[in-house]
């Protein structure tokens, strides 16, 4: 394979890894204890990617912060978050929706971070089958001519 289509696809595989692990995240934000992961890149001698490791997140699931009203509603101390539940147990509660719903999450997942990793992942993705595509259009012609 030539060089530049190995590197472009190094790196769209080293890009897939990243968006199934940021998928995964995604998928359980509400696991209780649930931390998040994230793919370490590493270069590799000659030109490209690769995925170096997948490791969780070191801090323990909890909540994160709260913003808004809910944000200093209601603190009694460690053992409840904003609304009055203990932390740690699944709250579930269908009057909130979105942002409020998230904020009540168990798990370490920040959905702000997750969906900023689904952008870059996509133009990473995007930009590296262009340039895979122009490599292969750019032989095209000089394989043609050995055969």
């Amino acid at each position: 394979m030539l060089t530049g289509m190995a590197v472009s696809a190094s790196a769209l595989m080293a890009v897939g890894q990243r968006h199934r692990v940021s998928a995964n995240n995604v998928a359980n934000i509400l696991t209780p204890g649930f931390r998040a992961a994230r793919v370490e890149f590493e270069s590799v001698p000659g030109g490209g990617v690769r995925v170096g490791a997948v490791r969780e997140s070191p801090a323990p699931g909890e909540a994160p912060a709260q913003t808004g009203a809910a944000a200093g509603a209601g603190r009694g101390g460690e053992a409840d978050d904003a609304v009055g539940f203990p932390r740690g147990e699944m709250v579930f509660n269908p009057a909130l929706a979105g942002a409020e719903a998230m904020a009540l999450s168990p798990s370490n997942v920040d959905p702000l971070v997750e969906a900023v990793n689904g952008i870059v992942n996509r133009i990473a993705f995007v930009a590296n089958a262009a340039a895979f595509r122009a490599q292969d259009q750019a032989t095209a012609p000089l394989l043609d001519l050995v055969t």
